[in-house]
């Protein structure tokens, strides 16, 4: 009986042993696997990463930490990199992907001369198919020849520019775009109780109307209310998965229906042939343009999408941000509506004391506090990517000894560039952070505008944005129109406090500013100015 209890206790420690030794090995080989992974992901990192690249940051997770820095960190990821090491540029390495990350401006200049070697236009095609479902004709001819100063989108904006510089093309886009927001401003600002709005959705409303009405004439697609629905609820909310790529059709099924909505609208505006009578001189130039490159029909009218997304993505932002710090500040919009009085204001020749005339080109011209205001704007909500580029060749970049891969991104956050390291010399004084309305206004009472060449919203160099007059003009009338005609606050119970912008991304994708976490009901009341804008093109931009 002993002998067989010291057996069936042998057995029992025999057996706790096997599975004491099972769970250890259970634990044991998973933890074994991720240290060699671990390893051999650093050591990956190591032997492919050139001692002459600029210096990688984000390690400690092989490939991984920079995108868990960027879902985390978001658009500060990047100044809180520049504060902490001060690199003039740097390496994050990505699954599949090196992203050389520029925080020097001298650097941004030798970037921007090697167009032949470090280009836009690989990267512009890519999005374009992926974003607006071109044809594989359409895509060969955006993808040829990256690096020559003729490839099709190199050739496009040299043909677009003069339409959208200061002259008759832009001038009629300017009149139907003021005459839009002057009457649909007429329409609302009749009662004299207030109208409750959420803010983002009527600027939204307001921008949009103003801009493609100035783009398409009476026979804008957008005046239908349902394709401004299409647009914005549907089509411009799956834009981040339709660049990623990541199972678009499910993730981004209802975009893709609204996208293709949308094109047939466009494309029944050019079989029907209003394009001859109502459309802009950037519509006729987009046109020839395409069919001169062989592009279907078809693919310009998928084009015209991309276009919309060019002057709408961040004209609505833009103009939210404005009035927001117009009329969270009371000493800003005191100090606006004081200038536009004293010099783009005329009252009318008649007996009532209310009707007034803007004198647009006043606006434009003579009146630094509401451009200063702009531009402080796009200096603090305007955070995107300011420059991206696609190596197209192993390089060192300047004189500056780095060495760039082919393959790699380059790029330089806008977050980083209008709050540079060196503050005393881009903006005056170390307070950056802090938004100032006169922050652009010449010293000593100058009465014009210091130098905004730091300013990176509408990009720079070959790639710097052609529409970039047609939306500083929209931005500084609409800011001026509702200025004088109307008082917003936050509805009871709200503060202007209350809009933040957390979680934007600030890398371009949709837009390149800031967008509020959420809208704010406001309400509006009219001031009881009666204001009819009067534009005589003769000012500079």
């Amino acid at each position: 009986m002993l002998a067989a209890f010291s057996s069936s206790r042998l057995i029992m420690t025999s057996h706790n042993a096997f599975e004491s030794s099972l769970v250890s090995s259970t634990f044991a080989i998973p933890l074994l696997a991720t240290v060699v992974a671990y390893i051999s992901l650093c050591l990956l990192l190591h032997l492919t990463q050139d001692p002459a690249e600029p210096p990688p940051l984000l390690k400690s997770i092989p490939f991984l930490s920079p995108v868990l820095g960027m879902v985390s960190g978001r658009y500060k990821l990047f100044t809180s990199l520049r504060d902490r090491y001060g690199f003039p540029i740097y390496t994050l390495r990505l699954p599949g992907l090196r992203v050389y990350v520029v925080n020097d401006r001298s650097l941004i200049s030798a970037i921007e001369r090697s167009t032949r070697t470090l280009s836009f236009a690989p990267i512009e095609a890519q999005a374009a198919a992926a974003v607006l479902g071109t044809s594989k004709v359409t895509n060969e001819i955006m993808a040829h020849d990256p690096g020559s100063d003729q490839n099709h989108f190199a050739v496009f904006r040299k043909a677009v520019r003069p339409v959208l510089a200061p002259g008759p093309y832009l001038n009629a886009m300017f009149q139907r775009s003021f005459q839009t927001m002057s009457l649909s401003l007429d329409a609302q600002l009749t009662s004299a109780e207030p109208t409750k709005v959420d803010l983002l959705a009527w600027i939204r409303h307001e921008i949009t109307l103003a801009g493609t009405d100035a783009e398409y004439g009476e026979a804008n697609p957008f005046r239908d209310p349902s394709i401004e629905e299409s647009w914005q609820r549907r089509f411009v909310s799956g834009l981040p998965v339709l660049v990623g790529g990541v199972l678009p059709r499910v993730l981004a099924r209802q975009s893709i229906l609204a996208r293709e909505r949308l094109v047939q609208r466009f494309l029944d505006y050019f079989e029907q042939a209003h394009h001859i009578t109502g459309g802009s001189g950037a519509v006729h130039t987009r046109l020839r343009h395409n069919a001169a490159a062989g592009m279907p029909l078809a693919d310009t009218a998928r084009g015209e999408v991309g276009a919309c997304m060019a002057f709408l993505n961040n004209t609505v932002p833009g103009a939210f941000w404005v009035l927001y710090h117009m009329y969270a500040d009371p000493a800003v919009l005191r100090h606006v509506r004081e200038e536009l009085l004293a010099h783009a204001v005329v009252k009318d020749d008649d007996d009532n004391d209310n009707h007034h005339t803007l004198n647009v080109d006043s606006v434009l011209s003579a009146c630094p506090i509401l451009k200063s205001t702009v531009h402080e704007v796009f200096r603090v909500r305007g955070i995107g990517t300011g420059m991206v580029r696609r190596v197209l060749a192993d390089q060192r970049l300047g004189d500056s000894g780095y060495l760039l891969k082919k393959g790699a991104l380059v790029f330089a956050p806008n977050s980083v560039q209008h709050q540079h390291l060196d503050r005393t010399r881009a903006w005056s004084g170390a307070d950056c952070d802090r938004f100032d309305h006169r922050r652009f206004l010449q010293p000593n009472g100058g009465g014009g505008l210091k130098g905004t060449s730091a300013l990176r919203i509408f990009g720079g160099g070959g790639s710097y944005c052609p529409g970039r007059h047609f939306a500083s003009a929209q931005l500084l009338v609409f800011a001026a129109l509702v200025a004088l005609r109307a008082d917003i606050r936050p509805v009871p119970g709200r503060a202007w406090g209350h809009v933040t912008a957390d979680r934007s991304f600030g890398l371009g994708i949709a837009t390149g500013f800031l967008m509020p976490d959420s809208d704010l009901e406001v309400e509006i009341l009219p001031t009881g100015m009666k204001i009819n804008p009067r534009f005589t093109p003769r000012f500079t931009l």
